[in-house]
């Protein structure tokens, strides 16, 4: 078959038998379209293949990512040449923090494994942590019943009572609570984890506090909408997917830490037919990995900071425009952060007369968007609608309000 031909009947294909998350009235992934010029830049690097494993196999790829990876590591607040990589995304750049975590409170551990351990250690999460969280305490060895879920307040953040009560009672049980993981952005509803309040704890406790950012952490690109994520600076790490908010292909995930001594102990191994000093493949998960980091690059070149910072307030004004919209028609919205993921149900909805998945259904087939449905810390079924995509527009989501219509309940 010439090469045109079986392209092009890829190209249908992945067209006609995937989801179309660059539509601007997808709402459900945070998967906005991909900008163009990342498309070539991707090319480019298959095409070119560097590995980057070994700094002197790609010395500019390397360091055009050690560039990047600062200056967004400099938009956290942390400035003094901090461990920095891309990921495959954020399941292993939230691995990677619960290792560092083991190591920094087991430091024999990374020799001799978590069978030495003297007591177990816990790590604490919220009801509206990723899932992803739980499945790297696991795939660290710790086991799933080490991850505590803590109960959320009203506004769907983790309750700093509930969190000290988890703490007093694991030790006075003869645990060892090792690590804090707040999240900045919840799946379902955008909610942002109490962080400075979590700074002061984890400090008091002498815990690893985590933050996965992993979308919600895109507002650090805007001076206003930056505020909202106060405290981040003074985590131990921080995920980071470039791959969501900001709209480069997958994948493009970020981990950071200012304790960049750690990276060497938990990963560097002895290769005899690799060269010493510092190589990528010394301090992360991975081995050979793929240049992620030029795609983000070419993005930074082609929109600047302030065309991201522009990106990020417009879709959070957006998100702000569904909110107005579904209260003036009575829709119970839930959390009341300012990133741009609604989350709603209808009074139907909360009595059970209407179930959400099928309403997911009903708006994607009449093509008001492309929503998902949630249950909402776990017990009430919901809507749940982000705005990612730069393509979006007010019409799309007045259009969106409109087909939705009445929630049943008064407003206000």
């Amino acid at each position: 078959m010439p090469d045109a031909t079986w392209i092009a009947a890829l190209h249908h294909w992945l067209s006609a038998y995937a989801l179309e998350a660059a539509h601007p009235r997808h709402y459900g992934l945070f998967q906005p379209r991909v900008d163009p010029g990342g498309v070539a830049v991707d090319a480019l690097v298959a095409l070119h293949n560097p590995s980057l494993a070994v700094w002197g196999a790609a010395p500019m790829a390397i360091e055009v990512e050690r560039h990047v990876l600062r200056a967004l590591a400099a938009r956290v607040g942390w400035t003094s040449d901090p461990h920095a990589t891309f990921t495959t995304g954020g399941a292993e750049a939230n691995l990677t923090a619960v290792l560092f975590a083991l190591a920094r409170a087991f430091p024999t551990s990374v020799e001799e494994g978590v069978a030495s351990l003297a007591a177990r250690p816990v790590v604490y999460r919220s009801a509206e942590a990723h899932g992803s969280v739980v499945r790297a305490v696991q795939v660290a060895g710790l086991g799933r019943n080490a991850c505590r879920s803590v109960a959320c307040d009203r506004a769907l953040r983790m309750d700093l009572r509930a969190l000290r009560r988890a703490i007093a009672d694991d030790r006075a049980h003869g645990r060892h609570p090792m690590m804090i993981v707040a999240t900045a952005g919840s799946t379902s509803t955008g909610a942002i984890d109490p962080l400075p309040a979590l700074a002061d704890l984890a400090a008091a406790e002498d815990l690893w506090l985590h933050v996965d950012g992993a979308w919600g952490a895109g507002a650090l690109l805007s001076p206003t909408l930056g505020a909202c994520l106060d405290g981040v600076a003074r985590a131990d790490s921080l995920t980071w997917d470039a791959h969501k908010w900001l709209g480069v292909a997958q994948g493009a995930g970020m981990f950071f830490s200012p304790h960049a001594g750690l990276a060497r102990a938990v990963f560097t191994v002895e290769a005899p037919y690799l060269p010493g000093g510092e190589h990528p493949y010394a301090t992360t998960i991975q081995w050979s990995r793929r240049a992620s980091g030029l795609k983000v690059f070419g993005l930074l070149a082609s929109e600047g900071w302030g065309g991201l910072a522009r990106r990020v307030e417009r879709c959070a004004a957006l998100g702000e425009r569904l909110r107005e919209g579904l209260r003036a028609r009575g829709w119970t919205l839930f959390g009341d952060g300012p990133l741009p993921v609604v989350c709603f149900a209808s009074e139907a909805m909360r009595r059970g007369k209407v179930a959400a998945a099928k309403e997911a259904a009903r708006l994607r087939r009449e093509g008001a968007g492309w929503l998902s449905d949630t249950r909402v810390a776990g017990r009430w079924p919901a809507l749940r609608a982000c705005v990612a995509n730069p393509a979006t527009t007010e019409a799309d989501i007045d259009a969106l309000v409109a087909a939705v219509g009445d929630g049943g309940a008064r407003p206000g």
